[in-house]
C-alpha cells in the first residue's frame, strides 16, 4: 500500500511545483499581481484548475507509473482470496502492468476529450475511468484482449456501477483520490467476481 501511496504524493508534489512555476508565469503574462481585493478569487480559481488538471495528468501518467505497485497490491489481495492466477517473475509483471496501463490510455483519453466537450456527460465519464482504471488489474489476471475487458465488464455490472459511483465521488474532491488509491485498488480487486471461463489463470505473457 505504501508504494502507490509514496508515488500518487510524490506526483502531486511535482505537480505543484511545476504549477507554481506555470501559475507566476500566466499571471505576469496577464499582468495579474494575485494580491488585492480580488486575490481570493484568483487563487480559489487557480487550486480549481490545479485540481483538475491534477487528476487528468494523473489519470493519463500517473497511473501508469503506479501501475507496478498497483498491480502487487492487486496480486496479494488475490491471493488472500485464494483466487487461481499466474504470478510472473517482479520485473516481468511490472513490465506486463506498465504496458496494460498504457494500453488503457488508448480508451482513456478519447474519454476525457469526450467529458471535456460535453460537460453533462463529465461525472459519468469520469466513474468510468475510475472503474477502468482500478478494476482492470483484477481482469488483467483473468483474460486475455480488450474483448475479454468487455465480458469482464459485462459480468461485473453491478459492481462496477456501485465501484463507479461511490469512488467517483471521492476521486472527484481534489487530492483525495490520489491518497486513496491504495484503498481503491483493494476494493475494486475485493469487488471483482472470479471467473472467465477456461482462460482463468493464463500466462499474462
Amino acid at each position: 500500500m505504501a508504494l502507490p501511496m509514496a508515488v500518487a504524493i510524490l506526483y502531486l508534489f511535482g505537480f505543484w511545483q511545476a504549477w507554481g512555476w506555470l501559475e507566476a508565469m500566466v499571471f505576469d503574462y496577464l499582468g495579474i499581481s494575485g494580491v488585492g481585493m480580488w486575490s481570493w478569487a484568483i487563487e480559489t480559481l487557480s487550486m480549481l484548475f490545479f485540481g483538475v488538471m491534477t487528476f487528468f495528468t494523473f489519470t493519463a501518467t500517473g497511473m501508469v507509473l503506479a501501475s507496478p505497485f498497483n498491480d502487487l497490491l492487486c496480486q496479494k489481495v488475490l491471493r488472500l482470496r485464494k483466487w487461481k492466477f499466474v504470478d510472473p517473475p517482479l520485473l516481468r509483471g511490472a513490465m506486463i502492468a506498465i504496458m496494460d496501463a498504457s494500453k488503457m490510455l488508448l480508451v482513456k483519453i478519447p474519454l476525457l476529450i469526450l467529458s471535456f466537450f460535453f460537460p453533462p456527460f463529465a461525472f459519468p465519464i469520469f466513474a468510468l475511468i475510475v472503474v477502468l482504471d482500478h478494476f482492470d488489474y483484477p481482469w488483467s489476471h483473468q483474460i486475455k484482449g480488450f474483448r475479454g475487458r468487455v465480458g469482464c465488464f459485462g459480468r461485473d455490472l453491478p459492481e462496477t456501477l456501485g465501484f463507479g459511483l461511490s469512488f467517483g465521488f471521492l476521486f472527484a474532491i481534489p487530492f483525495l483520490g490520489l491518497l486513496i488509491l491504495p484503498f481503491s485498488v483493494i476494493a475494486a480487486s475485493l469487488t471483482a467476481q472470479e471467473g472467465a471461463g477456461d482462460q482463468r489463470g493464463f500466462d499474462r505473457g
